[in-house]
C-alpha cells in the first residue's frame, strides 16, 4: 500500500498552478525510458519485456522500497541508473502482482504496488486531496453564498430537475383519473389522498404503482415507483405492497399537449412493433402478463442522479471507450474509503482481483442495490460536474476544485498526462459521463439519437481545441428553443474561424448570400439529423458538407435537408461546381434509389428509420406540405418514434388533429389498420386545399 506523508508534511499546491519541484525535474529526465512501457499499455498489461502474463501472477504483495530521488538535478551520467531502476521495480510489480483491469480505465489492485506512487510522485508531489468519497461531497447547499447567481441558474435548470421526489410541487401531469388504451390493455393515473398512482390492466392481470420520483421537467415527465398491489411481477423477486425496488413505469406526461402517453425508449417492446426487426428473435415481453421492468437506479440512475464518484468509477462501463484516463487504483483502500460509508459491510463481501470472475457480478450487485438513499442529490447538482468540494469549501475557496477523479489511493498510469485543471479535455469528459450513450448509427457514420453527443463531437475536428461550454452554459437552462440566433452561433464559430468574418471571405467559402440560411455555419457542418424528444435537433459531429462518406452513402447530406425538393444529382452538380469535387458514381447509384427525384422523398421512403425520421423533421422546419403524402405512410411504420413524429408534423403542416380522427401514434397495428384508410382520406383532401410549394432557396 502507498505510504505517504501526512497531510501537515505535505505542500498543498493549487490544481491551477503547481511549481516544477526536483522531483519534477528528475521526471524530465526519466520520462523517455518509462513513456514507452506507459504508451503500449505496459504498465498495465502483461507485454512487458521479460515478463509472465501478470493478470494470472501470485497475490505476494511484497514492499517494495522506495527509490531515492537527489533533492537537486542529477547528473546525466546518473540518470539512467534511476529510470532504469524504477523501470525495472514497475515491471517486478506488474508481474509479480495481481490486477484487474476494469472498464478499461482503470487497474484494480488488492493494494497498489507502491512504486506506481513513487512513478507518479515523479511528475508531481502527491497529496491527500480527495473529491471521491461521500464525506467529500457537500451538496449544493454549500455552494449558494459564494456562488449565488450559478446557483440561482442551476435550480432552474432541468438538470436540477432530472431526477425529484414525488410531490405536489414537482408534479406536473394530472393524476385525475385520465386513460390510455394501450397494446390491449388500459393505463390510468389517479390519485388517492396525497399518493399519485398507475393503473395498468388487461384481462385477468392488474397492477397498482405508487409514484415515488419524477424524471425530467421540459418536454416529458416520466414517472418512477413501487409496486403496492395486484398481479406479481414474473420478473421481480418482491411481493406487491411490500416492493421497495423502484421501478421505471410505462407512462408519462408530455407537457405541451398535456396528455399521457407511453414512454419511449425504455421498453423495446414499446418502441418497436416487431421486436425481431430490432434484436433478431421475438421479445416475450409486454406491459402486462410479462411486464419487464426496469429498475430505475440500475438502469438510469448514473446519469440521472448525482452520486459520489467513487461508485461510479466503479459502476462506469463506458469510461474507458471514451478515452477517459486511466488510473490505478487499490480496491481495499476504494472500498473502504468510498463504498463502504454507502453500503456498510460491503468491504467484507468483496472479492479480491485473483477473484476475476467474482469482480463483475460485485460491481453489479452494488448497482442493483443502489437507491436514492445513496446519493449526494437526487438530479444533477453542482458536483456531478465540480465533483466532492470538501476542499474546495473548506479552504473558503482558496483550494481550487480539481476536474478529475482525486484520492490518495487513485494514482495516474500516466501522469506525465495528468492535469486536473479546467482544461479541454476535462471538461468534455465531464460531460461525456452523461452524453456518450452508444446509439445507432446513421449511413454516413454519425449517431442517429441525442445524448451521444461526445461520441459525434470527438469525431470531428474542432473538441480537440474546444470545449462543449464553448456553446454551452452548463449552469443556464436553455430551454424549449435552442435560445442563440443564427447570427449569435456563427460567432461562436469566428471565434476561432477569424477568417471567415468578412463579408466577402464568407460568400467565397458557403456560395451563399450573407444572412442567408445556407451562410449559417450550423446548417452546412452541424446539420439537424440527431433524433430529440419532440424534434430533429443538431448533429455534434462538426463536419464538411461535401463529405464524401455522406454523400456516397446515400446519408443526410445538409445541401439536401434544406433544398428538399432538389435531387442528389443536382447537389453533387453543385458541389462540383462550387468546389471541384468528384464523387464515385457506382456507389452513388448503388446507394440512391432515385438519383432525379426530390431527396427528401428518397429519404422519406429509405429503409433506415432514422433517416425517415430526419426528413419528416426537415419537412416540418421547412413547412413542405407538398411532402404530407410521403409523411404519411410513417403512420403506419413500425416505429412508435417515427409514428409520434409523422403525427405531429402532419398536424402541424395541415392544421389537423388526428387524435380527435382517431388515430394515435401508440396504436397496435390492428387498431392502425382499422383507422388509417379514414386518416389518409382526411389527410388528402387537407393537401387539396393548401396551394403546395416546392420553391426553396439556391
Amino acid at each position: 500500500m502507498s505510504r505517504r506523508k501526512p497531510k501537515s508534511e505535505q505542500p498543498r499546491q493549487s490544481a491551477e498552478a503547481q511549481p516544477e519541484s526536483s522531483r519534477a525535474k528528475v521526471w524530465m529526465w526519466i520520462a523517455p525510458a518509462l513513456f514507452a512501457l506507459l504508451a503500449g499499455g505496459a504498465v498495465v498489461g502483461s507485454n512487458l519485456p521479460g515478463s509472465t502474463d501478470a493478470k494470472s501472477g501470485g497475490d505476494d504483495n511484497s514492499d517494495i522500497a522506495s527509490a531515492s530521488f537527489p533533492a537537486t538535478k542529477p547528473k546525466p551520467q546518473s540518470v539512467p541508473n534511476t529510470a532504469a531502476s524504477l523501470q525495472a521495480r514497475i515491471q517486478q510489480a506488474v508481474r509479480t502482482n495481481p490486477r484487474f483491469d476494469s472498464h478499461g480505465w482503470m487497474v484494480l489492485w488488492n493494494e497498489t504496488p507502491e512504486v506506481f506512487a513513487e512513478f507518479a510522485g515523479a511528475s508531481k508531489p502527491l497529496d491527500d486531496y480527495s473529491n471521491i468519497r461521500p464525506a467529500d461531497y457537500k451538496k449544493p447547499a454549500a455552494c449558494v453564498d459564494c456562488h449565488p447567481q450559478q446557483f440561482q441558474k442551476w435550480s432552474e435548470h432541468p438538470h436540477a430537475k432530472m431526477n425529484r421526489t414525488a410531490s405536489a410541487e414537482t408534479i406536473v401531469a394530472e393524476f385525475d383519473g385520465s386513460s390510455i388504451d394501450y397494446q390491449g390493455g388500459t393505463i390510468t393515473a389517479y390519485q388517492d389522498g396525497s399518493d399519485r398512482l398507475i393503473r395498468t390492466e388487461k384481462d385477468d392481470v392488474r397492477r397498482e404503482y405508487r409514484v415515488t420520483r419524477t424524471i425530467g421537467s421540459r418536454f416529458y415527465q416520466y414517472f418512477v415507483g413501487v409496486l403496492t398491489s395486484g398481479t406479481p411481477i414474473p420478473t421481480l423477486d418482491e411481493t406487491p405492497g411490500e416492493s421497495t425496488t423502484e421501478l421505471v413505469l410505462p407512462v408519462g406526461w408530455q407537457i405541451s399537449k398535456r396528455r399521457w402517453l407511453p414512454v419511449y425508449d425504455v421498453f423495446d417492446f414499446m418502441d418497436y412493433d416487431d421486436p425481431e426487426a430490432v434484436n433478431g428473435k421475438p421479445n416475450p415481453f409486454d406491459t402486462y402478463v410479462n411486464f419487464q421492468p426496469k429498475a430505475y437506479y440500475e438502469r438510469c440512475g448514473e446519469c440521472h442522479t448525482t452520486s459520489p464518484e467513487a461508485y461510479r468509477m466503479l459502476v462506469d462501463t463506458q469510461a474507458g471507450e471514451i478515452g477517459r484516463e486511466w488510473y490505478h487504483v487499490s480496491l481495499k483502500e476504494h472500498l473502504a474509503d468510498g463504498i463502504e460509508p454507502m453500503f456498510p459491510g460491503i468491504s467484507a463481501e468483496a472479492p479480491r482481483v485473483t477473484e476475476r470472475d467474482k469482480l463483475p457480478g460485485f460491481i453489479q450487485t452494488l448497482e442493483q442495490s443502489y437507491s436514492a438513499d445513496h446519493a449526494v442529490t437526487l438530479g444533477i447538482s453542482c458536483e456531478a460536474c465540480h465533483f466532492g468540494g470538501r476542499e474546495h469549501v473548506d479552504s473558503e475557496g482558496k483550494m481550487p476544485p480539481r476536474f478529475l477523479a482525486s484520492a490518495p489511493h487513485v494514482l495516474p498510469v500516466q501522469p506525465h498526462k495528468h492535469d486536473v485543471g479546467r482544461s479541454v479535455g476535462n471538461v468534455n469528459q465531464l460531460c461525456s459521463r452523461c452524453h456518450a450513450a452508444y446509439r445507432n448509427l446513421l449511413p454516413s457514420g454519425g449517431l442517429h439519437k441525442n445524448s451521444g453527443e461526445f461520441r459525434d463531437a470527438t469525431h470531428g475536428p474542432c473538441y480537440s481545441a474546444m470545449k462543449c461550454t464553448h456553446c454551452h452554459d452548463p449552469h443556464t437552462a436553455t430551454g424549449l428553443e435552442w435560445p442563440k440566433t443564427p447570427a449569435q452561433d456563427d460567432q461562436s464559430c469566428l471565434a476561432c474561424h477569424e477568417h471567415y468574418s468578412s463579408d466577402d471571405a464568407l460568400v467565397a467559402h458557403t456560395k451563399h448570400p450573407v444572412g442567408s440560411s445556407g451562410s449559417n455555419c450550423m446548417n452546412c457542418h452541424m446539420p439537424k439529423v440527431v433524433e430529440g424528444l419532440e424534434d430533429v435537433v443538431r448533429s455534434h459531429r462538426i463536419s464538411s458538407p461535401n463529405d464524401r462518406q455522406v454523400i456516397e452513402s446515400g446519408g443526410l447530406n445538409a445541401c439536401n435537408l434544406c433544398h428538399l425538393d432538389q435531387s442528389i444529382d443536382w447537389t453533387v452538380a453543385k458541389l462540383g461546381d462550387w468546389y471541384g469535387l468528384r464523387y464515385d458514381e457506382p456507389q452513388i447509384a448503388k446507394n440512391y434509389q432515385s438519383r432525379t427525384a426530390p431527396l427528401s422523398r428518397v429519404w422519406l421512403q429509405h429503409d433506415d428509420y432514422p433517416v425517415r425520421l430526419a426528413a419528416i423533421g426537415a419537412a416540418k422546419r421547412h413547412d413542405a406540405k407538398w411532402l404530407a403524402p410521403d409523411i404519411a405512410a410513417n403512420l403506419d411504420t413500425g416505429f412508435l418514434i417515427n409514428r409520434q413524429f409523422a403525427q405531429d408534423t402532419l398536424e402541424h403542416l395541415l392544421d389537423v388533429d388526428l387524435h380527435a380522427a382517431g388515430y394515435d401514434f401508440w396504436m397496435t397495428p390492428a387498431e392502425r389498420k382499422q383507422t388509417l384508410p379514414a386518416i389518409r382520406r382526411r389527410l388528402a383532401e387537407a393537401v387539396r386545399q393548401d396551394n403546395p410549394s416546392t420553391a426553396s432557396e439556391d
